[in-house]
């Protein structure tokens, strides 16, 4: 059959193998003995090879489709600190935290979104054209360079629709042309197995632009002798469709932005001939002319918008020292419950101290502070403040200037001028440098740091439009689901 498929659907049959001893760490780790009362070491199987190829990232956004109550995707949050969503129809439908409801075929997400996607023992189930639609919808909602697993990949000899006598049917139209099986005590109204000639026409054939591979384990009897995982589809976007983040459209506004007036501040979208000059060392091109906005102002709200859920879900956001136009942009947003707050009277919201947040633990889905620890005397202890209002599996994004190769830190240095000569700002009680003690610090207080080089995917023409540093990385932290 291999030979077959290899030459009927002209993709590379990828032989894989799996370590039974790491597979057995694996297991245990997880219990999934507690987890599963029958057919555990084929879940555990599943979900361990899906690991294994599909190369999970702290920054992904990942989805598990048809997830329901699968411990699967609490085990990549904890474990890779991605954005993580379960999809199921059983779901009230949208986007409610992190549950996706509705049809997997026409998912409730905005194009060019999702890095990563699973599917366990769940797409045989997909009934009538629904797995060619998903295809199709695959196409749309993943990024360049996102992936797909699809496993098993139930392939055999002969096309065949399954079913049990004994389920609700319901509405059940099987599949043209394929043999009906009737299986009892299955408990499962539909299922499909394709033959190598049908999965071409209703997969492969709706694959588009997407890239195939198939993996053929060798050795799941290792896991267990009643594991049954051998095909795995995977599918992959290039990343030679999309030329940058932004749409065609989106590509020749900013070309054209050039050509009229210079400039387009990301945060005001306003149009000008350029940026004005800024800084204790000053910079060209810095600041808004009209909102504001520095450099990393817009490099930030451009990451919320391309990166971030922050648009779309509901969301309790904590803003630390709001900057004028963001806090105003974020204030309007109607899915979030926006607070800003500062140490300082009238500033904000609210005042407060963040080394003595006045709020209950696990209160924020999102935090967002820029430019605030190198004030901070005890920045450590501010962190753990963070952290501890910060819900599991939140974020943060907290920024700090980082320059020099060393962190220096003194608590004798205290007057305005040794300090804008030692620390780069008269009120400035540090300098991160580029030995990562900064990232170290964040880690220890129990965040997943990921060190994110955003701008520096962005085409330079469109660095330069939007006048952004070309060296700046965005700290995006998130709280481990518990």
């Amino acid at each position: 059959m291999l030979k077959e498929l290899e030459v009927k659907t002209k993709l590379n049959i990828i032989p894989l193998r799996i370590e039974k001893s790491e597979f057995a760490k694996y297991l245990q780790r997880w219990d999934y003995q507690r987890l599963y009362s029958k057919n555990k070491e084929e879940k555990a199987l599943e979900h361990f090879v899906s690991i294994k190829l599909l190369k999970f990232n702290t920054g992904d956004v990942f989805i598990d489709i048809a997830s329901a109550n699968s411990p699967f995707p609490r085990i990549i949050s904890e474990v890779y600190g991605c954005n993580v969503y379960r999809q199921d129809m059983v779901y009230p439908y949208g986007v409610n935290g992190m549950n996706i409801g509705g049809d997997a075929s026409a998912l409730p997400i905005e194009s060019n979104w999702v890095s990563k996607m699973t599917l366990h023992c769940s797409f045989e189930h997909f009934e009538g054209d629904a797995d060619m639609r998903f295809i199709k919808e695959v196409s749309r909602v993943l990024k360049p360079g996102g992936m797909v697993c699809i496993l098993p990949l139930y392939l055999r000899k002969e096309y065949c629709n399954l079913s049990d006598p004994a389920v609700d049917r319901t509405g059940l139209v099987f599949d043209k042309g394929a043999a009906i099986k009737e299986v009892a005590g299955w408990d499962n109204r539909f299922g499909r197995i394709y033959s190598i000639d049908k999965f071409k026409e209703r997969i492969l054939n709706n694959c588009g632009d997407l890239e195939s591979a198939i993996y053929f384990l060798e050795n799941e009897k290792d896991a267990h002798q009643e594991c049954y995982l051998k095909f795995i589809l995977i599918l992959k976007k290039p990343l030679s469709l999309v030329g940058s983040l932004y749409s065609n459209q989106q590509v020749r506004s900013v070309k054209d932005t050039k050509s009229k007036n210079g400039y387009q501040c990301l945060v005001c979208e306003s149009y000008v001939s350029g940026f004005l000059v800024f800084g204790v060392i000053p910079r060209p091109n810095a600041k808004c002319p009209v909102c504001g906005s520095l450099e990393r102002h817009r490099l930030i709200w451009l990451y919320f918008r391309e990166r971030t859920n922050l648009f779309r879900d509901k969301l309790k956001m904590l803003h630390i020292a709001p900057e004028g136009q963001i806090s105003k942009l974020l204030k309007g947003l109607p899915n979030l419950e926006y607070i800003s707050a500062d140490i300082v009277p009238g500033k904000a919201m609210v005042q407060m101290d963040i080394t003595a947040i006045n709020y209950p633990d696990e209160s924020f889905d999102v935090i967002y502070a820029s430019h605030v620890l190198e004030h901070i005397p005890d920045d450590r202890k501010a962190m753990r403040e963070l952290y501890r209002v910060l819900k599991p599996g939140g974020w943060a994004i907290l920024q700090v200037p980082i320059w020099g190769e060393k962190t220096i830190e003194d608590p004798t240095i205290t007057s305005p001028e040794e300090r804008e000569k030692v620390f780069g700002q008269h009120d400035h009680v540090r300098r991160y440098g580029w030995d990562n003690k900064y990232k170290e610090r964040l880690e220890k207080t129990g965040f997943i740091v990921k060190t994110d080089s955003f701008v520096k995917t962005l085409d330079k023409k469109l660095i330069d439009q939007y006048a952004l540093m070309a060296t700046e990385d965005i700290y995006f932290c998130r709280k481990k689901i518990i």
